[in-house]
């Protein structure tokens, strides 16, 4: 086990650290390999582990998130405009440990419930995702007629584009073009003006300020990731952070723990939901399908074995690799950073997607600069998978 373990971890620092490698790709170019099924299963698995903790980095220092850390970029953004990047990283680190800690006691009742729990709940999952879309939308009920109207724009207008983009023949991978747009061309663009970030304040590793309101919302966080399995399309920590809303009042530190612990949640209930309902809802437990089926639950023990290391070994390289970069960083013209990091995901995207992978990142990006030019949540974006699963669901 160990040395797939340590592949994994490996490759999945690169895809964390170096923006615009998806960590699916990391999953794909490991379920090809001619090795052992197992082995190459524990080395997905790590790797998406290790890929979900170090993906913070790029995601709070350089805007370029992917998938799962989506939503890091607007409050990491804003703490590192005020200096604050190393305590963001510090918040985040203790948030994925205190949810693998969470997650012990979790995790057992999970692989007791998640049957009778999906079965109850799936013959309504069409008119109860319909139900949440709404709600995340009446979330701009603070801005009026007016703001519930952008916010309702830009989700419908996001899911205009899913409904064409998600059932096209041209892309073997839709969902790495748009959100490239969406999230990490839209932010450089917007960001372009900046020649470099704030000095960072130091702030000690060892205990995060208020850790009893930290727990909380890291318990919170837990549970709602290992609920997203029972959720097609509203998996993302971008759209269940919204139920959170009420814990975190107003705070962008407790807004990355609440978005960590419902990633690092998800991630491991992936593989119970995998073994007990066979569904893979995250792109490392589908190919762990491809490779080894419906695991026993035994293999599925020895996963989860591989994925609490891998994130353990990761939150100890976090602390390590975030003080190296935010030095680095610090020294460079981050326009100049920003234009380089824009032409190697647009060379990425036309690698994986040809023109029409160009044409759909530079239609998401268009889309991408809509949600903070009219005032509204970015999650609204995340149209793009929710109305084509309703209306899959539905009709």
């Amino acid at each position: 086990m160990l040395i797939p373990l340590l592949v994994g971890i490996l490759l999945g620092i690169v895809a964390g650290l170096l923006p615009g490698v998806h960590p699916n790709a990391i999953s794909y170019l490991l379920g090809y390999m001619p090795a052992d099924a197992m082995d190459l299963s524990i080395a997905i698995i790590a790797s998406a582990a290790a890929n979900n903790i170090l993906s913070l980095i790029p995601a709070i220092f350089l805007f370029v998130p992917d998938t799962e850390t989506v939503l890091s970029v607007l409050p990491g953004h804003n703490m590192v405009q005020l200096g604050l990047g190393r305590k963001a990283i510090v918040v985040c680190g203790w948030a994925a440990l205190l949810s693998l800690l969470f997650l012990l006691i979790i995790l057992p009742v999970s692989f007791a419930a998640l049957p009778s729990a999906y079965s109850a709940i799936r013959p309504v999952l069409g008119p109860l995702l319909a139900a949440l879309a709404l709600f995340f939308l009446f979330e701009e009920r603070s801005k009026g007629i007016g703001g519930l109207a952008k916010g309702a724009f830009v989700f419908l207008l996001a899911g205009a584009l899913g409904v064409v983009v998600l059932d096209s023949p041209l892309l073997a991978e839709p969902l790495f073009p748009a959100f490239t747009g969406f999230f990490a061309f839209s932010s450089l663009l917007l960001s372009s003006g900046n020649a470099s970030i704030p000095k960072q304040e130091s702030w000690p590793s060892a205990v995060p300020d208020k850790m009893r309101a930290l727990a909380t919302v890291v318990l919170f966080g837990s549970l709602l990731g290992v609920a997203a399995d029972l959720l097609p399309a509203l998996g993302s920590p971008a759209q269940l952070a919204t139920f959170g809303s009420p814990l975190m009042a107003g705070s962008p530190s407790m807004f990355l723990a609440l978005t960590t612990s419902i990633t690092v949640g998800h991630s491991a209930n992936s593989l119970v939901a995998l073994q007990t309902i066979g569904k893979g809802r995250i792109g490392a437990t589908a190919m762990v399908n491809d490779l080894i089926g419906q695991p026993s639950t035994g293999t599925t023990l020895v996963l989860l074995a591989a994925f609490f290391i891998a994130t353990a070994v990761s939150i100890a390289l976090l602390f390590v690799l975030s003080d190296l970069f935010i030095r680095f960083i610090g020294k460079v013209d981050l326009r100049k950073v920003n234009v380089l990091l824009f032409i190697y995901l647009l060379a990425a995207v036309l690698y994986t997607g040809g023109v029409a992978g160009i044409l759909v990142a530079a239609t998401a990006t268009a889309m991408g600069t809509l949600p903070p030019l009219l005032g509204v949540r970015r999650t609204h974006l995340m149209g793009f998978l929710i109305v084509p699963t309703i209306l899959v669901l539905i009709v």
